[in-house]
């Protein structure tokens, strides 16, 4: 790292840091949260939600936000059925495996915990995509349950940080983000906090009197786990918070003129859109393997019902057209849309059911098609300016 820039970086903290754990910004929740955490946890807690609720008491406005609530996720799959709560444990418990500090692998149990809860997601709650889990939300899982070993996350004040104080290692995004190299710089700079005397003592100073408050705490949050590992994350989330770099450069330096710099930004750009494309398309695969497994029923012979025409029989369904025989005529439909969408009415729930969650799995799909569409359109343009 440039020592001159994280010198000016932690003396910026210094300074500002009166007002970032003042009672309005309260950075110091971050510490809080986890101590909260750290009490509740228990992956053998006989109700697996409540607890999981309960340690998050204080860290669901860290994970969660007004568009995504994955947190809310996993209290919602708990409290499905018995089962649903144990299965969720049960990744939960895959997600913790030992892997003797492989990184890389913990990165893959990551992915492989986001894909098993949001396939339980999209059978218990088809639609309500704001309970997905991604990595992040798993990386804060992570940094609550083994502070000690993890470190929270955000993206862009990541990037804003390795670049401003020139780590020299690229931690990616999308298909390219690299784990162990971000865990790799907080741990750098969680030591060299460690060696800062001030920064020390204001921590210090600081979780004291948080403790003095409540003088009956049974685990006082002097002794939180992970507290420079949390100490990393909050520099590194306050100096782009709150505009404490200054005069450094949070973009990569360069010596090209103006118009290479511009190409280089097309290009940075291009492969920015490129992973969402990627991770677009990987959505899009997750979901045609969800739609293999619920196949279209057969209607054949069916009884339905349309709002227009009354009363009628399903004469032939060949792939996704369906043939109904009505007393005014035969009319042709497009499943799931035509069920789905409520064009046709069916008696069996289950039957009903069965359209409205491929009804909801093919809008899915829809979805994501529109979006590399519009990804590729944008990465065509930016492809051809000269």
């Amino acid at each position: 790292m440039n020592q001159a820039n994280l010198a000016k970086l932690f003396h910026n903290y210094i300074e500002s840091y009166n007002v970032l754990t003042d009672a309005e910004h309260d950075e110091l929740y971050k510490w809080r949260a986890v101590n909260h955490f750290q009490k509740h946890w228990n992956l053998e807690a006989d109700e697996f939600g409540e607890m999981f609720k309960q340690a998050m008491e204080q860290s669901f406005n860290i994970v969660n936000n007004s568009i995504v609530q994955p947190a809310n996720g996993i209290v919602f799959l708990c409290k499905q059925d018995k089962k649903t709560e144990e299965e969720v444990r049960e990744e939960f418990r895959k997600l913790l495996a030992p892997d003797g500090g492989d990184i890389r692998a913990r990165q893959d149990r990551i992915d492989t915990f986001a894909a098993a809860i949001n396939e339980k997601l999209q059978n218990a709650a088809p639609g309500k995509w704001k309970y997905d889990q991604d990595r992040r939300s798993i990386i804060m899982y992570l940094s609550f349950i083994s502070p000690d070993d993890n470190f929270m996350f955000k993206s862009t004040e990541a990037r804003a940080f390795a670049n401003g104080c020139e780590f020299g290692e690229d931690i990616g995004s999308g298909q390219t983000f690299r784990l162990d190299v971000y865990y790799r710089m907080c741990r750098e700079l969680a030591e060299e906090i460690k060696k800062n005397e001030k920064l020390c003592a204001l921590l210090e100073d600081k979780l004291q009197a948080e403790a003095n408050v409540d003088e009956n705490e049974t685990n006082s949050i002097t002794e939180v786990a992970g507290r420079y590992n949390i100490y990393a994350y909050d520099i590194i989330y306050c100096a782009h918070a709150y505009n404490l770099y200054g005069d450094i450069p949070v973009r990569k330096k360069t010596k090209l003129s103006s118009i290479e710099q511009k190409k280089q930004d097309r290009q940075i750009r291009i492969q920015e859109l490129a992973s969402q494309r990627d991770e677009a398309k990987e959505q899009i695969e997750q979901v045609d393997a969800q739609l293999k497994e619920n196949s279209l029923p057969d209607l054949t012979g069916m009884t339905v019902k349309n709002i227009r025409y009354g009363a009628g029989t399903v004469a032939e369904q060949s792939g996704k057209y369906l043939t109904v025989e009505f007393s005014a005529g035969t009319k042709k439909f497009v499943l799931p849309d035509a069920v789905a969408k409520g064009f046709l009415k069916i008696e069996d729930a289950d039957t009903m059911g069965s359209f409205e969650k491929i009804g909801l799995l093919t809008e899915r799909k829809e979805k994501y098609t529109r979006e590399i569409e519009m990804l590729t359109t944008e990465i065509t343009r930016l492809s051809q300016i000269k």
